[in-house]
């Protein structure tokens, strides 16, 4: 371990308030600075320091006057690609006082999960799920990914609320090189609203833009596959595949149904990385 990555595996899991971590940091600099000066080597005063979260621990007793530190970890002691094979984070939180009948609670800072498995309310690894994420593939409300699912998304495919992708985009607001959604801006976008060079929609702007008639969308969307027949290939696929799900989900027999089972099945995908944390920590608990 370097000195940067000791010091802050200190700093983050003191759970501390971000001035007294700030003071806690320069602390530690100032003092393994010292370390060197007097001719110490990083092994030698990482070893004769101790172990980051026996550190972290004695840190937050002292400011807080308890040692229950308000998270839970799990950890996996089988590795994958140098990380945990899962790492969970479980923050707890204290009830801070009683006020016109209900409770408040104050969330205090916890480390971020890490592992090829990571959940947490910060996560990164391989497959990250948590409030803030970062992986190759991240579940978050805000997360980044090369596959990137969350109310505010970014990565190289995204889904989202609000979607930036540097290839493809899907979300109420998309932007990306193919872009789909309530409102669409990319080199190829769909949408109810759509900016590009190729561009179909209800409002439309673009070097080769259709407009969907509001009165026969049905029409229109069977329209769209021929205005862009003469587009480049990966234009004319991504209009294909608008067109398709559009009319298989929202258009003609068992429309209802086909949005339902579309609806449950995204749930249940975003659903499952929660219940096998549950497993987890259920099964570490026994």
């Amino acid at each position: 371990m370097k000195i940067n990555s000791y010091i802050n595996d200190i700093v983050t899991r003191s759970c501390l308030p971000w001035q007294e971590r700030m003071r806690v940091k320069k602390d530690l600099r100032a003092e393994i600075n010292e370390a060197f000066d007097r001719g110490e080597y990083p092994e030698q005063i990482m070893e004769r320091m101790g172990e980051p979260d026996e550190i972290a621990r004695e840190l937050y007793e002292n400011h807080c006057g308890r040692s229950d530190r308000p998270f839970k970890e799990y950890k996996s002691s089988f590795n994958v690609m140098g990380l945990p094979l899962y790492h969970i984070i479980k923050t707890k939180y204290r009830r801070n006082g009683v006020r016109l009948g209900t409770m408040e609670y104050e969330r205090i800072h916890v480390p971020a999960a890490k592992g090829f498995f990571a959940v947490g309310s910060r996560a990164r690894g391989v497959f990250a799920f948590g409030n803030l994420s970062c992986g190759v593939v991240a579940f978050g409300n805000l997360s980044a990914g090369i596959i990137s699912v969350g109310n505010i998304s970014a990565g190289i495919f995204t889904l989202g609320n609000i979607g930036l992708g540097l290839l493809a985009s899907f979300g109420n607001v998309a932007a990306g090189l193919f872009s789909f959604g309530n409102v669409a801006a990319g080199y190829a976008a769909a949408g109810n609203a759509a900016l590009g060079r190729y561009a179909a929609g209800n409002s439309v702007c673009g070097d080769f833009a259709f407009k969907i008639p509001t009165d026969n969308i049905a029409s229109g969307i069977g329209s769209v596959r021929e205005f862009f027949s003469n587009a480049p290939g990966p234009v004319r696929s991504f209009f294909d595949f608008a067109a398709s799900f559009i009319e298989n989900l929202f258009l003609g027999q068992n429309a209802g149904i086909k949005t339902t089972a579309a609806v449950f099945c995204a749930a249940a995908l975003i659903s499952l990385p929660f219940i096998i944390s549950r497993v987890i920590i259920s099964r570490d608990r026994q």
